[in-house]
């Protein structure tokens, strides 16, 4: 059996007993390295934290985007209602925007407005008429729900609408002062609802 020696190569590196160089020994990563890496990883989870929240988000409901002029249905209770924003000749359309105001805690204009508030940081507040016809019907008048319905089926019929003013007394002897519904804004308007 013959006995192996050591060598030096060229590369610093000695050979094996084979004659095979060996394998560089492996360095550790250095300092910069390892703060690249870690840095990317959070980089990396920061940014599937984001995508993931964005697209859990739910869209904007129709009702964020309605304007002054708009109309809506409103369903539910005074203390939970609904609104979903419809076209002004759609039959469930008992209402139209007459004011929205984008800092929820201010009030609707004096007169006889229904309002519907939406909470929390884009909160506001939308001031609502009866969006009524002469001869319509509905179930009740403001201070719940007022919801267009049938003659036979209905509580109250509009007389008739009186632009211009919002002088109650301009109902007449159809109506009393009670179911004379005045809004002044955006446009001068007495609606005259008479009990069925």
């Amino acid at each position: 059996m013959s006995q192996g020696y050591w060598l030096p190569t060229e590369s610093g590196y000695g050979a094996t007993a084979l004659g095979i160089p060996p394998a560089p020994p492996s360095k550790k990563p250095g300092r910069a390295v390892r703060i690249g890496i870690a840095a990317a990883l959070v980089v990396g989870v920061a940014v599937c934290l984001v995508i993931g929240f964005w697209v859990s988000m739910p869209s904007a409901p129709d009702d964020d985007t309605i304007a002054a002029g708009d109309c809506a249905k409103v369903w539910g209770t005074t203390s939970d209602a609904d609104l979903e924003k419809v076209d002004c000749v759609d039959p469930q359309a008992n209402y139209r925007v007459a004011v929205r105001v984008d800092n929820g805690t201010e009030a609707c204009p004096s007169g006889d407005y229904a309002y519907y508030k939406r909470a929390g940081l884009d909160g506001y507040r939308l001031c609502l008429t009866l969006n009524a016809a002469e001869g319509e019907c509905f179930e009740d008048l403001p201070g719940s729900i007022s919801r267009k319905t049938t003659c036979d089926l209905g509580k109250y019929r509009v007389g008739k609408i009186v632009r211009g003013t919002t002088d109650r007394m301009t109902c007449g002897t159809d109506t009393t002062a009670e179911w004379a519904l005045v809004y002044p804004t955006p446009e001068r308007m007495t609606i005259c609802m008479r009990k069925l």
